[in-house]
């Protein structure tokens, strides 16, 4: 290691070669992460209150959620209002009052100590033409409930991304509605309170609001982690490259030794990676605190043990993707070999994405399960690492993702450096 790092330092002191290495993360860096950081701005802005689209001007009452709902884009019939009573053999037991009431993932629930008598009138305008039945219960369980609190503050709980669907509806404005905006706003925020999404695999649920530090902290770390990936693959390649073409390649290597050099190679990827990041976490930090106000970190600190081990195994993951693919540099004159290792690590990661985004669509427990299994697997459960501060899976998972990711980034290095040493030719 000692000789790796006396080389790369080296390596570093070539005014050329260090111009090219490092220079270029800097520029990038502070674009990228400015860019990034203006967008969540925007988007921050735009679910603030009156920057939506019940601003929209009047338009066809025709909706693109209603048709994946209910496969039609038209208004619902006139919505049931569905008051559950006791069992009369179970004094303990409620039940809807007839078959028409009985309950269906894509209802609403207004959960209430008197269901007879509580008024639900805003919910039946909120909803009204949107869905077919409204609920109004102690315990039932649709897939969105609404809870009542005493003290005036309502909570609306979705288990589902159906539930979300559903209570994106209650956002769309109706034109004949839409002269009281300023009062269907007060409305809407009253009645359906704080949003929040329960998943079965995770610790917690999830709030979605702005208010929720965990999502634009994620978003902003999930594009610094990708250029940090791709500027470590160009500096494998570049440095290697930089030596072959000027034909000292050959020499430099039996001067230092194939170990060292290719360590080296690799303790320069890590060098270009640091002086990106030492310019975009500045800049990322102070930015999101200056969008978001002082509680924007508030809950990556509050969990900070968790943040710390998700970003452990975020540069486990990353570093075993971007190792697999410097194999296409080394063997560059295979061009099967090339095509596979260059592509094949991230074609695995969109489609392990892929996968994790469908389960959702199958909302059980089952489906919670796979998520979790899915994100414990190395280079596949990729993308769903990168939503673990926002998703909350089991610690157990991010564990075994970075301990497997580890224990694969040291033997593909190991049989890196055999296969560099045995064939530089090649290189």
């Amino acid at each position: 290691m000692s000789s790796a790092l006396h080389v790369a330092w080296s390596l570093v002191r070539i005014r050329h070669l260090a111009v090219s290495i490092f220079l270029f993360p800097l520029t990038i860096s502070v674009v990228m992460v400015l860019s990034q950081l203006m967008i969540t701005g925007m988007f921050l802005r735009s679910i603030g209150p009156g920057h939506d689209d019940l601003a929209s001007p009047p338009q066809s009452e025709s909706n693109l959620v209603r048709l994946i709902l209910y496969g039609s884009e038209r208004e619902r019939p006139p919505i049931r209002v569905c008051r559950w009573v006791v069992a009369e053999e179970s004094p303990h037991e409620e039940v809807p009052p007839n078959e028409l009431c009985r309950p269906d993932r894509l209802d609403v629930a207004v959960h209430v100590q008197d269901p007879a008598n509580a008024p639900v009138e805003e919910y039946t305008r909120l909803f009204g033409g949107q869905i077919d039945r409204l609920h109004v219960c102690r315990k039932c369980s649709p897939d969105v409930v609404i809870k009542r609190e005493n003290s005036g503050k309502n909570i609306s709980h979705a288990t589902s991304v159906y539930g979300l669907a559903v209570l994106s509806l209650a956002y769309k404005m109706k034109g004949s509605i839409r002269e009281d905006r300023d009062e269907y706003l007060k409305m809407l925020s009253g009645s359906l309170g704080g949003i929040s999404l329960h998943l079965p695999e995770s610790k917690a649920e999830i709030a979605l609001s702005k208010s929720n530090g965990a999502i634009p902290f994620t978003v902003n770390v999930i594009p610094i982690v990708v250029i940090a990936l791709w500027l470590s693959l160009r500096a494998h390649r570049k440095v290697l490259d930089y030596f072959a073409r000027n034909d000292v390649l050959l020499p430099l290597v039996a001067a230092t030794g194939k170990r060292p050099f290719y360590g080296a190679l690799w303790l320069l990827a890590v060098f270009r990676v640091a002086c990106f990041l030492a310019a975009a976490i500045p800049i990322m930090y102070f930015g999101l605190r200056d969008i978001g106000g002082k509680n924007v970190f508030r809950e990556t600190s509050a969990n900070m043990g968790e943040t710390l081990l998700w970003i452990v195994a975020l540069i486990m993951a990353v570093s075993l993707t971007t190792i697999i693919s410097s194999i296409a540099d080394l063997k560059h004159r295979q061009a099967v070999v090339n095509i596979l290792y260059r592509y094949i690590p991230m074609a695995l990661a969109v489609l392990g994405g892929i996968f994790w985004l469908a389960t959702f669509l199958v909302p059980s427990h089952t489906a919670g399960f796979v998520r979790l299994s899915l994100t414990a697997v190395p280079i596949l459960g990729l993308a769903p690492l990168f939503f673990a501060p926002i998703t909350r899976p089991e610690v157990w998972v991010i564990v075994i993702h970075a301990v497997g990711s580890g224990l694969l980034v040291k033997i593909i290095l190991r049989g890196n450096a055999r296969w560099f040493a045995a064939h530089l030719e090649e290189v």
